[in-house]
């Protein structure tokens, strides 16, 4: 059994803030595929959907430091997504069906 699935959200976000590459990873490992299948939802192609769920861990990581534990991390992390989808739907160029 894998040890990070008992590890609280809150719990993994202040060790990957302070450094530990294990502790995000086993954040991306926990929400992949329910980001993944967010944007699935969304644009009805594997392509897009594998972009911007890229697009959202990138940024999440990106923005690790300024996480604050004002909520959960589910709800920073899909607040981070639909950001991801709004700025996918207003390029008029790339925009992903659905938008």
């Amino acid at each position: 059994m894998d040890v990070s699935s008992e590890v609280p959200d809150a719990d993994l976000a202040r060790q990957a803030q302070a450094g530990e590459q294990a502790a995000f990873a086993a954040l991306y490992r926990r929400y992949l595929p329910r980001v993944y299948r967010y944007f699935y939802v969304r644009t009805g192609a594997v392509q897009p959907a594998e972009d911007l769920t890229s697009q959202t861990f990138m940024a999440a990581l990106e923005s690790l430091p300024r996480y604050r534990e004002r909520g959960t991390f589910a709800a920073w992390l899909f607040a981070i997504a639909s950001r991801r989808y709004a700025d996918a739907c207003r390029a008029p160029s790339s925009a992903p069906s659905g938008c």
